[in-house]
């Protein structure tokens, strides 16, 4: 049995939202680098949108059309503060996205969403 499954479900949680937080703090490095595509603005936008993120998909959890509306609404959301024409400009670009969609899919699977290990179905709407 792999070390995650024996993970309690707060255990998981817990892990998922160091990931949203190292993500985060990457950005603020980058940012401090002089890295202008990553403002304190966009970066703390995107922080309260991954919080909500977590708690909405925790309130959903168990039901796979409720997970799937919030993790649209996330995705929909991100794409409105740093995508192809965010408010903040376009700072979520492959790099970001690769660290993002894992960890978006990590928390829906954790609520109970049954997904293919291929399976993104972020892709479709996603504009980041």
């Amino acid at each position: 049995m792999c070390v995650a499954a024996r993970l309690s479900r707060q255990e998981k949680m817990m892990i998922l939202s160091e990931t949203a937080e190292s993500i985060l703090r990457r950005w603020i490095a980058a940012r401090e680098e002089g890295d202008e595509q990553f403002t304190e603005d966009g970066i703390e936008s995107v922080r309260r949108v991954l919080e909500r993120f977590e708690a909405d998909a925790h309130v959903a959890k168990n039901n796979d059309d409720s997970i799937l509306r919030v993790l649209s609404k996330t995705v929909w959301d991100l794409g409105v503060l740093g995508g192809s024409d965010g408010r903040y400009g376009c700072f979520i670009e492959t790099d970001e996205r690769e660290e993002l969609v894992p960890y978006l899919l990590g928390v829906v699977r954790d609520c109970g969403l049954t997904l293919e290990e291929s399976e993104d179905p972020t892709e479709s709407y996603r504009r980041w």
